[in-house]
């Protein structure tokens, strides 16, 4: 038979002085109320059943259930008879029983070796053989139950039942379906009371930033510029798994056009700071060993799912330990320039009902595994969505000749300055530890898994007469003897140092580690542009920085502006609370000692703006005047004048001596 179906986190200490000795308080009026207390993280509306187990009368005074029999909430033959089945992890127990009040007697009294209850309390910490019993009650249920209706506004539930019994509490199955943000419980067993109850469930919780310096995270920042990354974080811990037979544990992120994913090979997971592996496939599309799977939507490249193999092989020891994932993502050139900023959206995805079995994700022919095959389906819940913002300006320029009326092409502008990303470095390092260490520490900083040895003692050969070197054995203890012919047919032995020296400490022991650790890069700009016929260019994605805009090429017959020197700064909402949350930019201009200044304008108030417009005027050159004056003109009259009567005397000498 199958593993029985277990329940979500937190879970009821089932109070468990059955058999004959059923503890029960009874009202006045017959009447008894249940009150179940939910966790806080749980933000769901509830809708609580309670099914009678066992029925009973109560004792004189005494406080105990006697006449012990099925309650009108089961089918008491198909329990025995899982209690019984040959594949029952339970019927050791109750194979010879054949009442329910020889089942009750059973749960009351029944002891390992050690003297301690089988069936004894549980809760959301913890899972007993109570748990199995539950699970065998819970599927066999008959329609006669109870509904809860809510007592207030803090997360109590009441349940109130008309006769006293032994109660097993649930959800209604489907009540929670359209809540992601809430938990199923895991079947609690109650004695009537009054009584008060807690769930035995958590709802996992997670958070999602964005890398804004090596050592900082929020939920925006600015980008270096086009073609750079941004750095990711998700922090969460290992979720309460006790009850399920299998635990999906995923983050399903989503980037905007604006940004790409910077594949598998980003994306880096740890578990109380240590490195889990992560499951590749090879080239015949077969997952290899590993942790965890990235899963990339084959048609949506940004949409992907970072999910456990199994994260209950952790050990119950890891739950709420640290969880850590990073990846990264480019900025492309579709990124949304100026107050709007680039998304990443991003859920935890978690099981959330204990009471259901899905063999579907650890099915090795499962394309996805670690994912559910209907990641809609109402046995999976999901934290509220959490975005991070990315954003980038631009820095629009206009070429104006001596005024703002002409415009002027043919200008060359290089803007050139530094701006900021964020990478994740993989760094290996070494950790100390008690036991199980493969490494040792040594004295020039570095590790090695070469053991320390100590002195010994090498055998080299066999003495003779002429032999006056080296040492003897006598037992465990050797020596160089005073007498040389004690040498002669003796093993001769040769002193060997250890490297025991050279280690820090040959008793401590070390274990490699890896991480992921940020580190804030300088990134040089540098982007060439010519003005068009309408003097206009602008320079797109840029991040928080100090800038100089250099005039490189200058149109004929104008002046060269000298350097513009200015920063950038990002002003951050306070608050992401949509793909509409808005930023500010500040650019300020900036004449120092080094003398940049120019014939410039940032138009309008350069505070709090989506983009800078910038107005540069180049001035045309002078023109020099000439050095001849009037004369210069006279003396080209002259002797233009002289040149034609020379031509006319020169013909008129001609004529004459023909003629003579």
């Amino acid at each position: 038979m199958k593993r029985f179906k277990k329940f979500v986190s937190i879970m009821l200490a089932a109070a468990m002085t059955l058999a004959m000795a059923l503890p029960a308080m009874a009202a006045q009026d017959n009447s008894y109320v249940i009150t179940v207390n939910t966790n806080a993280a749980d933000k769901g509306m509830h809708t609580y059943e309670a099914y009678q187990v066992f029925s009973g009368d109560l004792g004189g005074g005494d406080g105990k259930l006697s006449n012990i029999d099925w309650g009108t909430g089961v089918n008491g033959d198909a329990i025995l008879n899982a209690l019984k089945a040959e594949d029952s992890a339970l019927k050791v127990y109750f194979e010879k029983c054949t009442t329910a009040s020889q089942v009750a007697d059973v749960l009351a009294t029944a002891k390992k070796d050690d003297g301690t209850l089988v069936f004894g309390e549980s809760s959301k910490d913890s899972t007993t053989a109570t748990d199995t019993f539950a699970s065998i009650v819970g599927a066999n249920l008959m329609a006669n139950a109870k509904t809860s209706s809510v007592e207030d506004g803090n997360g109590k539930y009441t349940i109130t039942v008309n006769q006293p019994g032994y109660y097993l509490v649930k959800d209604q199955d489907g009540s929670l379906s359209g809540q992601n943000d809430a938990a199923y419980t895991r079947l609690l067993l109650e004695v009537v009371g009054p009584q008060t109850v807690n769930v035995k469930s958590d709802v996992p919780t997670g958070k999602k930033e964005v890398f804004t310096s090596a050592n900082s995270l929020s939920d925006s920042n600015s980008g270096a510029g086009i073609g750079e990354h941004v750095s990711y974080q998700i922090s969460s811990n290992v979720p309460n798994f006790r009850g399920y037979d299998y635990y999906y544990f995923y983050a399903d992120d989503t980037l905007s056009d604006g940004l790409d994913f910077d594949g598998p090979s980003s994306v880096k997971v740890t578990v109380n700071g240590v490195e889990k592996t992560q499951c590749v496939k090879d080239q015949a599309g077969q997952y290899g060993e590993g942790d965890y799977y990235v899963h990339v939507d084959a048609q949506n490249p940004r949409h992907f799912r970072i999910a456990f193999k199994d994260i209950m092989t952790l050990g119950e020891a890891a739950i709420g330990q640290p969880i850590l994932i990073t990846y990264s993502a480019t900025i492309n050139d579709a990124a949304k320039i100026g107050v709007s900023g680039n998304a990443n959206t991003w859920t935890l995805k978690y099981s959330r009902d204990p009471n259901t079995s899905d063999e579907y994700g650890r099915n090795p022919e499962n394309p996805t595994p670690g994912l559910p095959q209907d990641e809609n389906s109402n046995v999976i819940g999901g934290t509220p969505e959490q975005k991070t913002l990315t954003y980038l300006t631009k820095l629009n320029l206009t070429k104006y000749a001596n005024n703002t009326d002409t415009k002027l092409e043919g200008a060359e502008f290089t803007l050139t300055g530094t701006s900021y990303e964020v990478v994740m470095n993989n760094v290996t390092y070494y950790e100390k530890v008690s036991e199980g260490g493969t490494y040792w520490k040594l004295l020039d900083g570095t590790y090695t898994t070469t053991a320390p040895t100590g002195t010994v003692y090498k055998e080299i050969g066999v003495g003779n007469a002429d032999t006056t070197t080296g040492y003897l054995k006598d037992g465990d203890r050797y020596y160089i003897p005073d007498n040389k012919s004690e040498y002669n047919g003796k093993t001769i032995y040769k002193l060997s140092n250890g490297t025991a020296s050279q280690y820090e400490d040959v008793n401590t022991k070390y274990v490699e580690k890896r991480a992921s650790v940020p580190e804030r890069i300088a990134k040089e700009v540098s982007i060439q542009k010519t003005t068009g016929a309408d003097g206009f260019i602008d320079f797109v994605g840029l991040g928080e920085g100090e800038y100089v805009l250099t005039e490189t090429v200058t149109p004929a017959g104008y002046n060269t502006i000298k350097p513009i020197k200015f920063t950038i700064t990002f002003n951050a909402p306070e608050k992401v609370e949509s793909d509409e949350t808005q930023c500010s930019w500040t650019f300020t201009q900036i004449t120092d000692d080094n003398q940049y200044l120019s014939e410039t304008v940032f138009s309008g108030d350069t505070v709090n703006i989506a983009s800078a417009a910038m107005g540069v005027i180049n001035k045309s050159g002078s023109t020099l005047p000439s050095t001849g004056g009037i004369g210069t003109t006279i003396f080209y009259i002259i002797g233009g004048i002289l040149v034609v009567g020379a031509a006319i005397l020169l013909v008129t000498k001609k004529r004459m001596s023909k003629e003579a």
